[in-house]
């Protein structure tokens, strides 16, 4: 048997008698877990950043079975560790750093929220978590970006994901079977669109199963059509693609279309444009009803009801707001985004949330968007530099799929490109880069899109050369 799997054993071995003595004490189970594990954390920062990952998608399950509240922090108490873990290394050997593409307009965002923030009277603490919470999802891609990937790396992260589909769509198919016990378990009770109950897998909301479905359905789509084709990657993307339309969201069925149209469109031209007008007359003549019905909903909603609608309002006092403070905003902390909410910022008091539904103090809709936050804390000048440290990100991973030779790093920068724009997609609706639990799998992507660009001399010969001539 290997040392690490000995190490492993033994590890379980003393977790397991451990466990009972120090359950009811949790701070020192999480205390004897992290000192058994860290020798092989240490050994194996790519490991670690795995763990991150599964746990950013599963806090929120976590926190709901089980209670307890410290758990909703977990996935950023692990990137903190990934920080020391990740960056030590390249400390002690004076290696340098990879740089984020993009990272002089995200640095123009911090600025701006910053200074907003003190300028309005914000305490530090909350502008510095906001601050760390809208960019943490960055610092996970620098962090991955400075670990050297390689094909090897490529294959278990293939391996990998399709195992975690594959859980998802289990979860989602038991879903299916018992839908009113499921969601009193793991949400907060059973969502009905259309007449047909959505599916929430193992999350806590259908829209999480439909943003972590079309997420596997357009990294799985990818894999068939730029890497190899097999019976197991079929059964996946269907039960992807079914787990997108039994979610019932409007935002990822729509975001998975834009996507396949976009990847169609970039490979095959004439192909998609012909084979879009086969089938669409015949796709809008079945769901015709529930286009009718989803356009009477939405036209009620946003504009016969608008000052009735929580995400409404936010977008349009945020837009106020962002006017208002030109160039700038109100500052971090203040407007729009989880800790605004959480602390309930007293600008919500000065504009009348109170009385608004879903946006009083605990309302279950302070959070429900993503760009009124941005726009309002950092102005339109803050919003124009995120969209482009976004946009950079996303046309680097597409300049390394149009330069590599080999399928996986293909197909990895392929996915970071369709996944950046699924992501914009559900952006209008949620706050996709910041929140539990598909953050941080864009983020992921794009670090290892960061590293192979960088480490491989012929996905970029310039840059390499200019290094040689120095």
């Amino acid at each position: 048997m290997p040392k690490e799997a000995r190490y492993f054993a033994v590890c379980v071995a003393v977790a397991l008698v451990l466990t009972p003595l120090v359950l009811w004490r949790p701070a020192i189970l999480a205390i004897v877990g992290g000192a058994l594990f860290m020798p092989v954390i240490l050994a194996r920062p790519k490991v670690l950043c795995a763990i991150t990952l599964l746990a950013s998608m599963t806090t929120l399950t976590m926190q709901q079975l089980s209670g307890v509240a410290v758990l909703g922090s977990l996935d950023e108490m692990l990137i903190i560790l990934c920080v020391f873990v990740v960056l030590t290394p390249n400390l002690i050997r004076r290696k340098k750093f990879r740089r984020l593409p993009g990272n002089l307009p995200l640095l123009i965002f911090i600025a701006l929220g910053v200074a907003g923030g003190v300028f309005n009277g914000a305490s530090a603490s909350l502008i510095l978590q906001d601050g760390f919470l809208l960019t943490k999802g960055f610092l996970f891609a620098f962090l991955v970006a400075q670990l050297d990937w390689a094909a090897d790396d490529l294959r278990r992260v293939v391996k990998g994901g399709g195992a975690v589909i594959a859980v998802v769509l289990a979860a989602g198919v038991i879903n299916l079977g018992m839908p009113g016990a499921w969601a009193q378990l793991f949400g907060d009770k059973e969502s009905v669109r259309a007449g047909v109950a959505s599916l929430i897998g193992p999350f806590t909301h259908p829209s999480f199963f439909g943003q972590v479905t079309a997420l596997a359905a357009i990294a799985v789509g990818s894999y068939r059509a730029v890497v190899r084709k097999s019976g197991m990657s079929l059964a996946l993307l269907i039960g992807s693609i079914l787990g997108v339309v039994l979610s019932v969201r409007r935002k990822a069925i729509i975001g998975l279309l834009g996507v396949a149209l976009w990847f169609g469109l970039a490979r095959r031209p004439a192909a998609t444009l012909a084979l879009l007008a086969a089938v669409l007359p015949f796709a809008i003549y079945l769901s015709w009803d529930q286009l009718i019905a989803a356009r009477d909903a939405v036209n009620l909603e946003y504009f016969v009801n608008p000052e009735g609608s929580a995400r409404t309002v936010l977008y349009k006092t945020g837009l106020e707001l962002s006017v208002s403070n030109f160039p700038g905003g109100v500052g971090f902390s203040r407007y729009g985004t989880f800790v605004a909410g959480s602390s309930y910022s007293p600008l919500y008091y000065d504009l009348g949330f109170p009385s608004v539904w879903g946006l009083q103090p605990d309302g279950r809709f302070l959070t429900d968007t993503y760009w009124p936050g941005i726009f309002a804390e950092t102005g339109i000048l803050g919003a124009a530099a995120l969209i482009a440290a976004l946009g950079t990100l996303a046309t680097h991973s597409w300049k390394l799929f149009k330069r590599a030779t080999d399928p996986l790093v293909k197909w990895i920068a392929v996915v970071g490109t369709g996944w950046s724009l699924e992501y914009l997609f559900e952006s209008a609706a949620s706050p996709v880069y910041s929140s539990p639990p598909t953050y941080l799998i864009l983020f992921a992507a794009l670090g290892i899109v960061i590293s192979l660009s960088d480490s491989n001399p012929a996905l970029s010969p310039a840059k390499h050369e200019r290094r040689a001539l120095r």
